[in-house]
């Protein structure tokens, strides 16, 4: 599976937790810090249906607010270009929640704007999925070749919305683009006992 995100700047200075509307963050006032005060609490923030309601540091932020489409390649085979809709749809295949009934999504993720500006992910998933596939055997054969593996990013799309200053503002907007792989270990075992560890 390979997972294309981006990472805010700065995502590594403190700063309040990322909860309330497109102009405040919900924070309570030191009078009620014992107690807290229900209209500051992330209960309230999805009750009132709230647009923000990621409720953690910026530094677990994944902004893709700008991104119009993105496409993934292995070696000189390129896949479509997905927008973000197709890009939700593949990280609910990804983690199969289409089959999970125990499972679910954060209940901050409240639609494709929410998504998009805190929890965007593109995935490629290489994992058997069908009825008919061997679920032993997934993933991408290189043969013990180098794969060279590319993600292409398209931008532009328009971010009207007044937003959090210290994450979506003019000042804030570069991005650190990151691309996780996740892969698995397995053994290669050959003529005359010979046993490879393939990491």
């Amino acid at each position: 599976m390979l997972i294309g995100t981006f990472m805010i700047q700065n995502r590594d200075t403190q700063s309040q937790p990322i909860l309330g509307d497109y102009n405040a963050r919900l924070i309570t006032t030191q009078a009620t810090a014992e107690y807290g005060a229900f209209d500051k609490t992330y209960r309230y923030a999805l009750h009132k249906q709230l647009p923000i309601c990621f409720n953690n540091s910026k530094y677990f932020v994944r902004n893709g607010s700008t991104i119009k489409q993105c496409r993934w390649g292995i070696g000189a085979v390129n896949f479509n270009y997905e927008n973000i809709s197709e890009q939700f749809n593949g990280v609910l295949r990804a983690f199969n929640n289409q089959n999970d009934t125990l499972g679910g999504l954060h209940e901050g993720l409240t639609g494709l704007a929410a998504y998009q500006d805190t929890y965007y992910a593109h995935i490629l998933s290489l994992n058997a999925n069908a009825e008919n596939d061997i679920y032993t055997v997934s993933g991408l054969d290189a043969s013990e070749t180098p794969v060279q593996v590319t993600w292409e990013y398209q931008g532009g799309e328009a971010n009207t919305n007044a937003t959090f200053a210290d994450i979506y503002s003019a000042a804030y907007n570069i991005c650190t683009p990151v691309i996780i792989a996740v892969y698995s270990s397995h053994l290669d075992v050959r003529a005359g006992r010979n046993i490879t560890t393939m990491i």
